[in-house]
């Protein structure tokens, strides 16, 4: 107030202040108490949102969780989720399933960080581990084997990942997980969910089925489909004239190949058969031609030793070279002989006629 003296307003403010520190020290010492208190009990109790096997056992001691654990178990059932949606079970009871308290609880509540207790309200903890249980493996053994997932007729194989040629080039085609079972590995599996209590498993989530040998990303796959698309840059066309034949990346694919090991290899064979149906197709020489005489007649004229004929061997290295080289060109093939034109009358427009019954000849 205005008539207030000095030191008079002076001891006012301080003991405001006095007053501020006492209830802020009253604060904080509350906020510790509370802090410590949720300590000690969280050395008995589990932490906040903690989950046992999937199961909420949030600020829950040992013996509320195995007085859960005696009244589930008589009821339990482990649901084997399948990639196809469906789902199988074993019930606890065919398999001799028996709840037996132990030290595990125990062990896991001390293991818990109590003291930061408060980390629990975002990190949310999720314990996996046994829980006391007991069952007749022999049981569970036959039960594993009953599963239709078990059936080897009611599984695919997993397909690797592997170049293939799409459009224009070879691409790497994914990798497909079947739906044939890792033995080893799924019984592994069963057997650690029916320990720790768990509802379900699920076999793709747990890599139940054999993989792949080998993934899209794979480095082996990845070498094969740039090997294989080395041999596409060629583009070769035969004249024919006035027909062509053209050897693109179209044909060329189907000569490159790919082994289960992602080894490349170049067909030759399928490269020479390419060439005897060429040779099939163009070839005239030792066929029968029909042919219009002078006089309108149309008569069959015996296969002799004028024609096309392609050597195929010359023309199997002069194409090889051309892909390997990855050349661009248009050519004729190698020939061993040649004729006038590739009509089916290749003898062309000048050729001399013998009719020896006429006795006459035309030129």
């Amino acid at each position: 107030t205005d008539g207030e003296s000095e030191e008079e307003k002076k001891a006012r403010k301080n003991k405001g202040r006095k007053t501020a520190i006492i209830v802020s020290v009253s604060i904080i010492g509350m906020f510790a108490a509370v802090y410590i208190g949720f300590a000690v009990y969280f050395g008995s109790h589990f932490l906040f949102y903690s989950t046992i096997n999937g199961t909420d056992f949030s600020m829950k001691n040992v013996e509320q969780v195995e007085k859960y654990m005696e009244e589930q178990v008589n009821g339990y059932v482990l649901s084997i989720e399948k990639s196809d949606g469906k789902e199988e079970q074993i019930a606890g009871k065919d398999i001799s399933l028996k709840y037996v308290p132990g030290k595990e609880l125990e062990k896991l509540v001390k293991e818990q960080n109590n003291f930061f207790w408060i980390e629990s309200l975002w990190k949310h903890p999720k314990i996996e581990a046994p829980i006391g249980v007991e069952y007749d493996k022999e049981m569970l053994k036959t039960k594993i084997e009953g599963l239709q997932c078990m059936v080897p007729e009611n599984q695919t194989a997993s397909i690797d990942a592997h170049p293939e040629f799409k459009d224009t080039e070879f691409v790497v085609i994914p990798e497909v997980i079947g739906t044939q079972i890792d033995v080893e590995k799924f019984c592994k599996e069963v057997e650690q969910a029916v320990s720790g209590f768990l509802p379900a498993l699920n076999l793709a989530e747990k890599e139940c089925y054999l993989k792949p040998r080998f993934l899209e990303d794979s480095e082996q796959v990845i070498a094969a489909k740039d090997a294989m698309n080395s041999y596409l840059g060629a583009n070769i066309t035969y004249d024919f004239h006035p027909y062509t034949e053209v050897v693109d990346a179209a044909v060329i694919s189907q000569w490159v190949l790919v082994d289960g090991e992602m080894n490349v290899t170049f067909n030759q064979d399928a490269v020479r058969a390419h060439i005897a149906a060429l040779a099939e197709k163009y070839d005239t020489i030792w066929k029968t031609r029909e042919f219009t005489t002078a006089n309108g007649n149309v008569v069959s004229v015996n296969p002799g030793t004028y024609g096309w004929e392609i050597d195929q061997e010359t023309e199997y290295a002069a194409l090889t070279a051309n892909i390997q080289n990855a050349e661009t060109v248009t050519r004729e093939p190698a020939y061993f002989s040649v004729a006038a034109t590739h009509e089916p009358m290749d003898m062309g427009n000048t050729y001399a006629e013998v009719d020896l019954s006429a006795q006459h000849m035309w030129l």
